[in-house]
């Protein structure tokens, strides 16, 4: 099963117990149709959002405005959009497998979650749902982690490091 179906299946989970629940897809492919269909057929056609692609200021104020963020999946090769919501203070939910070396200090910052485990990414968002200060926590935790690690000046200098190491 796909890995946006099993986000979907999730939120209509815990659709029940967190009425208010919503979800946005963000980014386009061929998969979205059938998504839309799926959504529509299990009940949350009203609390699923397919957004489409969006620029990067479009992305970063979704991040700022969620909750929390799920990107259970290993689509995201670069780690990118993980370390773009921690920097957004967000609880985050990642797939193990995309434990990427600059994310790995960071493994009690996240939930990482089996690929395709629906059963355990329904626990992982009921217990950030269920618990705000936590989220809180985890969130402010992820960012300070960011700041203090993964800043622009401090890539460049690692950057920097790495080909000063190569041609010597």
């Amino acid at each position: 099963m796909e890995e946006h179906d099993i986000l979907i299946r999730a939120t209509a989970d815990l659709v029940n117990e967190f009425p208010s629940i919503s979800l946005d897809i963000v980014g386009d492919g061929p998969e979205r149709s059938r998504l839309e269909r799926l959504a529509k057929k299990i009940g949350l056609a009203g609390q699923v959002r397919f957004v489409g692609c969006q620029s990067r200021k479009q992305i970063a104020w979704a991040m700022k405005r969620c909750t929390l963020f799920a990107l259970p999946s290993l689509a995201d090769q670069s780690g990118c959009l993980h370390v773009q919501a921690m920097s957004c203070g967000k609880a985050l939910i990642g797939c193990r497998g995309r434990e990427l070396p600059r994310l790995s200090s960071m493994a009690q910052m996240v939930f990482w979650l089996g690929p395709g485990n629906g059963p355990e990414l329904v626990l992982a968002m009921s217990m950030l749902l269920r618990d705000a200060q936590r989220r809180r926590n985890l969130g402010t935790a992820a960012r300070n982690t960011i700041l203090d690690r993964l800043t622009v000046e401090q890539q460049a200098e690692a950057l920097k490091r790495i080909y000063r190491e190569s041609v010597a």
